[in-house]
């Protein structure tokens, strides 16, 4: 029934003329997305973080990779890198047996730091003037500070403990062999010694003793 209009006075809005709206339907609350939930979540992290750890295993093994392919390339097994190791850490030098004809050998042994303090020492007070006047100066004085023995002939090496005396003495010695060489025989026993350094170099190369 309509109200009246003495039932409907100015001001008066205890009355509801119009009826209100009937309240809708609750709102559907949004899709999870697939596979989102707590567990999915710590299997992403998860394998984030072993895909890190990977990485970083990955990297750090990369330098031991090289340096395998470095000894590969000049032909030495793990096995003898890791001797030369041994002994130059141990023994205090490292040596080896080279064929220069098929009746003569002669042994190489790693040099000493005051071998290389000494050729340094000689190089400035005879100041050479020529690349090849220092070169010879340098080539001479290592092998003299490598060689152990050619053919039968055997050389000293006093213990590092020895006097300085001692020491320079028996360098004298291996020196004045080295320059008594005939020439050929000297150009040869470089080349052995070259590669013979070489050898020592890329075995003792920064970082290297880390993978023995």
């Amino acid at each position: 029934m309509e109200a009246s209009v003495d039932e409907m006075k100015i001001g008066d809005f205890s009355k509801t003329l119009v009826p209100p709206p009937k309240p809708g339907p609750a709102p559907t609350p949004a899709p999870t997305p697939a596979g989102a939930s707590p567990e999915s979540d710590r299997l992403v992290a998860t394998e984030k973080i072993l895909a890190s750890e990977a990485a970083e295993t990955e990297e750090a093994l990369q330098p031991k990779v090289d340096y395998e392919e470095q000894l590969k390339a000049q032909k030495i097994s793990l096995a003898t890198a890791a001797k030369v190791v041994d002994d130059v850490l141990f023994k205090g030098h490292y040596t080896e047996e080279f064929p220069v004809s098929s009746r003569v050998k002669v042994v190489f042994r790693t040099r000493q730091a005051r071998d290389t303090a000494r050729t340094l020492m000689y190089l400035e007070v005879a100041k050479p003037l020529y690349e090849n006047h220092f070169n010879e100066v340098v080539s001479k004085y290592s092998l003299a500070g490598s060689l152990e023995q050619l053919g039968t002939t055997k050389f000293k090496f006093p213990a590092a403990d020895a006097s300085d005396g001692d020491i320079e003495k028996a360098f004298s010695t291996r020196l004045a062999f080295v320059e008594g060489l005939p020439d050929p025989v000297l150009r040869l026993l470089l080349v052995k010694l070259n590669k013979f350094d070489e050898k020592i170099r890329v075995i003792l190369q920064e970082g290297a003793i880390e993978n023995f």
